[in-house]
């Protein structure tokens, strides 16, 4: 497997070469989109090489940030980028299958990019073939799991393929968790909708919908995903 350069941010630096998933837009723009009036208590499910942690350390200063990752080299990688950040005291990582992980412990802010494929073809590199893929985190478990860990203020937010998010928008009605905010993402104006950002809460009101471009026809970074990004990309 080739060596990647470690990525630096504007505030800390993640190694991501043996990680299953590899640093990519889908989570920079869901932690630089994402809101919450409280997040003292964070849970990133599928933390990987730390990147979501490391954002919303950033974001919300106070918080306690923690990672549960089920594949052993991410995790790795994120014990490793713990001890160079500058938010190692308030940032931690364990490795376990998240639906059989337990905790007495309730979070304000429970964030994810998880897998959305059903199934697919297997390509050379299996563990990114279970990362992205639904059969390691099966999202009905994920949902019952996410809505018995959230506060009763909190949010849950995600990134997925358009169809993925549809279909997880309405199983979360039936655990009681109610679409508040959603963001159609194209890579450039005239393109179809390729990711959704939303998030989830206990409170049933009316969703704020917003778009988001990601890149000129040039294939220069969109105004709208540079301002978004600007605390967190060089």
């Amino acid at each position: 497997m080739a060596h990647q350069k470690p990525f630096q941010f504007k505030q800390f630096r993640l190694a991501h070469s043996r990680s299953a998933q590899k640093i990519g837009t889908d989570s920079v723009i869901l932690g630089s989109w994402l809101k919450a009036e409280k997040a003292d208590s964070i849970l990133d499910i599928g933390s990987g090489c730390g990147l979501l942690a490391f954002m919303l350390a950033q974001k919300f200063p106070q918080a306690q940030v923690l990672g549960v990752e089920l594949d052993f080299a991410s995790f790795e990688e994120s014990l490793e980028n713990c001890t160079s950040s500058p938010f190692k005291e308030r940032v931690n990582f364990i490795q376990s299958d998240f639906t059989q992980w337990s905790s007495n412990k309730h979070f304000d802010l429970i964030v994810s990019n998880p897998p959305y494929f059903e199934s697919g073809q297997n390509t050379d590199r299996p563990e990114r073939d279970n990362a992205r893929r639904q059969k390691s985190l099966n999202h009905t478990i994920l949902l019952k799991k996410m809505s018995q860990l959230l506060t009763e203020a909190g949010s849950i937010y995600l990134v997925l393929p358009p169809f993925e998010a549809a279909n997880f928008i309405d199983l979360a009605k039936q655990e009681g968790l109610y679409l508040s905010r959603f963001c159609k993402v194209k890579s450039k104006a005239n393109t179809a909708t390729k990711r959704c950002l939303f998030s989830l809460s206990r409170q049933a009101t009316q969703s704020h919908n917003e778009e988001l471009i990601l890149y000129l026809e040039d294939g220069s970074r969109h105004p709208q995903h540079a301002k978004l990004t600007q605390d967190f990309y060089l």
